[in-house]
């Protein structure tokens, strides 16, 4: 069925019978498209930008001050 949808012969790059080059094409298609759907909307929209990263910048802004301690007594 695939074959007749896509007018030719699978190509299976690393062996893995279910897991074919246009299948993986597709997929890094959809997840780049979602990524850049994810940004644009993170940065258009002021509440969701203040909910989503105010928490990440909070552990960010954590993880700096640990590792600048961290730098200054080694």
């Amino acid at each position: 069925m695939l074959e007749t949808w896509i007018e030719g012969s699978l190509t299976y790059p690393w062996g893995i019978r279910p897991v074919s080059l246009e299948l993986v094409q597709v997929s890094v298609f959809l997840a780049a498209f979602s990524g850049l759907y994810f940004a644009v909307f993170a940065v258009t929209d002021e509440t969701y930008r203040r909910e989503f990263f105010s928490d990440v910048l909070g552990e960010l802004e954590q993880a700096l001050r640990v590792r600048v301690g961290y730098l200054r007594r080694k």
